[in-house]
């Protein structure tokens, strides 16, 4: 391997405290539309979750707000983005892990995430572990656009197979990168409650327990090709990862 690709959700830092700072500003906005309880809201998002809809806040604002949605959908994610470093949570002794393995290889970090992210990935001292950083945001493919990967097997000029991915999503980091002849590592990421400032415990505590449930569907072991396609490590976490790669 020349070179290793690092996803940064759930591998790097936390999803949790963006997903359910994300999810409560959604839902203060249904609410001068239609008084809807929490745990209505939340039972709606998690199925739609479940069935594949990862657009759900988009499906649910406009049943609730009808043609109004379009005037008041981006003020949720403006307002996230504004919070982003604050609501950026490393996971435990990942930085450090990244640190370790720059010493050993060059890192690429490959993440779907806005371009805002910048500012935290640098304010977390990343950049001085990481050859390159390639977001979606930056260049105009989405994981799992097989494009995505070309664009970095491109501009570091290297054949697939030089390259390691890193990542916590079948479906985004594993499955279209292995097409490509990438070599792959699945980070098998479980949610972890972290408190994020300005969210009542309760809408907190029922979010982070549907919250757990979408995380075991889309993290458990089913969900993982049974006789096909399979990454060529598993682990529980990057450290784990680390210590089995050396």
């Amino acid at each position: 391997m020349e070179y290793i690709l690092v996803d940064i959700g759930n591998v790097i830092f936390h999803d949790y405290p963006v997903d359910l700072a994300f999810s409560r500003l959604v839902y203060d906005q249904l609410q001068p539309y239609k008084e809807i309880s929490m745990s209505e809201f939340l039972s709606i998002r998690k199925k739609m979750i479940l069935s594949g809809n990862m657009f759900w806040h988009e499906e649910i604002g406009h049943q609730v707000c009808g043609t109004d949605w379009i005037n008041v959908r981006d003020r949720h994610w403006s307002e996230t983005l504004r919070r982003l470093k604050e609501l950026t949570v490393p996971i435990d002794g990942a930085i450090e892990t990244i640190q370790r393995i720059s010493c050993v290889k060059p890192i690429v970090i490959a993440a779907n995430q806005p371009i805002e992210a910048m500012e935290t990935i640098k304010s977390f001292g990343l950049t001085r572990y990481c050859k390159d950083i390639v977001l979606d945001s930056m260049i105009g493919y989405t994981k799992p656009e097989p494009e995505f990967y070309k664009n970095i097997i491109n501009r570091l000029n290297v054949r697939p197979d030089q390259l390691l991915m890193i990542g916590d999503r079948y479906e985004n980091d594993i499955e279209p990168a292995a097409e490509l002849g990438i070599k792959t590592a699945w980070v098998r990421f479980k949610p972890q409650r972290k408190i994020v400032e300005g969210i009542d415990p309760e809408w907190a505590e029922m979010f982070f327990s549907g919250y757990c449930e979408i995380g075991n569907y889309n993290y458990a072991e089913h969900t993982r090709p049974a006789d096909e396609l399979k990454a060529d490590y598993e682990a529980d976490s990057l450290q784990d990862l680390f210590k089995s790669l050396q």
